[in-house]
């Protein structure tokens, strides 16, 4: 049965592969348990896959029927009982989803991917290394966007990494629990100085050396990220994703 699903969920993703790359890579890597999935160019097409490691869901649908179908097929309150979270993109799917659940949270933004398998030039006098438990313990009390038991687990999976300027902690990047890059930080002090743009390429050489894209999603309207998106050649979907919790 999932083995059906798989194809009919690839079938569809493949349409848009930019803006569904997310929901391909967790197939890819074998993380993707498919809760729903029709592809027949109807309204009812769509595709809802649950990312076990992290518990998040994500959903594909051009209408507004295909996004209720595919909630239809889990059980009440199942998204809150693991991660809360589901992401899905486009206005027809956000809007199904935000009438059917208790979303308490949303963030929209742009999802971004380096599509080339070339490795990115990093000219940088910067030193990087894994976290340790002084980054830790910093980025665990200073940064939001990542729970404090979600950064230990990346921390001890070797998922984030420090940036260093003459023995200087000065920001670092990691990748978030379903497998997109993110966490990049740097410090105030430290900014204008090309260690966001060394940060990611480093991450991004990572993913590729990994046989994987590199892919992230963007705030909307954090403009100065998508610039930096541009330069190092990272596309952009033309349609916005948006993280929703349910609680």
């Amino acid at each position: 049965m999932q083995t059906d699903l798989l194809k009919t969920a690839k079938k569809f993703l493949q349409r848009d592969q930019l803006l569904y790359l997310d929901m391909l890579e967790c197939i890819r890597r074998n993380r993707a348990k498919i809760v729903y999935a029709k592809c027949e160019n109807s309204d009812l097409d769509g595709v809802l896959l649950y990312d076990a490691p992290s518990g998040i869901y994500m959903l594909a649908a051009r209408q507004r029927a295909g996004a209720g179908m595919a909630l239809s097929a889990l059980e009440d309150k199942e998204i809150a009982k693991k991660s809360g979270w589901i992401v899905t993109r486009g206005d027809e799917a956000r809007a199904e989803v935000c009438a059917r659940l208790h979303i308490t949270h949303e963030t929209p933004v742009w999802q971004i991917a380096y599509l080339s398998k070339e490795l990115l030039e990093v000219n940088s006098a910067l030193q990087f290394e894994f976290a340790q438990r002084e980054q830790i313990e910093w980025i665990k009390q200073n940064y939001d966007k990542e729970s404090p038991e979600n950064i230990e687990k990346l921390a001890a999976e070797k998922k984030i990494y420090c940036a260093f300027a003459d023995g200087e902690f000065v920001g670092f990047i990691g990748e978030h629990p379903e497998g997109s890059m993110g966490l990049l930080h740097v410090f105030p002090e430290y900014r204008r100085k090309g260690y966001a743009e060394a940060l990611e390429k480093l991450l991004a050489n990572e993913y590729i050396k990994q046989g994987r894209i590199p892919y992230g999603h963007v705030v909307v309207g954090n403009e100065p990220s998508i610039a930096l998106q541009k330069k190092l050649g990272f596309k952009t979907a033309n349609e916005k994703v948006y993280w929703l919790k349910e609680e």
